[in-house]
């Protein structure tokens, strides 16, 4: 991929793991990482995973050990699949740990995860949401333990956002993503969960304070807490970004003509405004089907790099 940001194309994709991927990136080449990663516990997004990976695991090292995600994946595990929260931020920082070497010193990356309620028995869907839609389920029973307990908010988006600060990113918002339109859900002890979180993460300099690039007159509403409603999922994807969303964090975060990467583009809702904000795009995905969409979409705005 070393001639991937070169002449005058718009976007590229390819296909696997974002952390083969990451790695073949040329270094100081990318000016804004902006990215929704699987959630841990929802979705199989159509993939294989190992279901028992955890006795595996178990059978031969202590239960407090985190595996490295090497060990996961080579084991057949699936990201956001993870038996145990712990390991799914270990893995999700781990692998986004990797966008600092391709990260120019005056880049972004701005991170969008939701939060999930702990249950020991939960129901993970190929494509729908936990609990939603009709379609087929894995039941699976996670085991409990410390902060691991029924009805227990995991508090999943900060862990990951502690996680990344030891790994020497600097957190420059917590934005807010007020959901006014989520179907309403019939519990009756607890609100409704109607907000995510949308990370503006920086990267550590060797020395002194970051400096990077930052249009504050691009940013729409100058304040971290932002209403957009949620827009129906495309081409079987159910969790696309909505496009008002994302637009302030490309203008503001990257110049024009700067190069987006998401490692977790699905069907390239972002590298799709990205290209139409005058930037160019890398997007990255494990699903065929999802980058074919993201392919149709883009080529009607901009040739392809390959």
């Amino acid at each position: 991929m070393e001639g991937v940001l070169t002449g005058t194309e718009r976007f590229a994709l390819r296909q696997g793991d974002a952390d083969d991927l990451l790695q073949e990136l040329p270094a100081e080449s990318v000016d804004l990482v902006i990215t929704s990663p699987p959630y841990w516990g929802l979705r199989s997004y159509e993939a294989d995973h190992n279901w028992d990976i955890l006795d595996e695991w178990r059978a031969e090292h202590p239960a407090s050990e985190i595996p490295s995600y090497e060990w996961y994946r080579s084991h057949g595990g699936l990201l956001g699949l993870e038996p145990l929260p712990e390991w799914y931020v270990a893995n999700l920082a781990a692998i986004l740990r990797r966008c600092q070497r391709v990260l120019k010193s005056t880049g972004s990356m701005w991170l969008n995860l939701g939060d999930t309620y702990f249950a020991r028995w939960s129901s993970i869907r190929a494509k729908g949401r936990q609990g939603l839609n009709g379609d087929e389920r894995q039941r699976r029973k996670t085991p409990m333990g410390g902060f691991r307990q029924e009805k227990q908010l995991l508090l999943i988006p900060s862990r990951v956002a502690i996680a990344m600060q030891e790994h020497r990113w600097i957190l420059r918002n917590d934005l807010i993503w007020y959901k006014p339109n989520v179907p309403p859900r019939p519990f009756d002890d607890r609100l409704g969960l109607t907000h995510e979180h949308f990370f503006h993460f920086v990267k550590r300099p060797k020395e002194g304070r970051a400096k990077y690039f930052y249009s504050l007159e691009d940013v729409g509403a100058p304040h971290d807490v932002q209403q957009v409603n949620v827009v129906p999922g495309r081409d079987s994807h159910s969790a696309s970004f909505p496009p008002k969303l994302i637009e302030p964090r490309i203008l503001s975060s990257c110049p024009p003509d700067g190069v987006v990467l998401d490692p977790f583009s699905g069907v390239g809702t972002a590298l799709e405004v990205s290209v139409s904000l005058g930037r160019r795009a890398i997007g990255f995905d494990l699903n065929k089907r999802f980058l074919s969409a993201a392919k149709k979409r883009l080529g009607r705005i901009a040739p392809p790099l390959f």
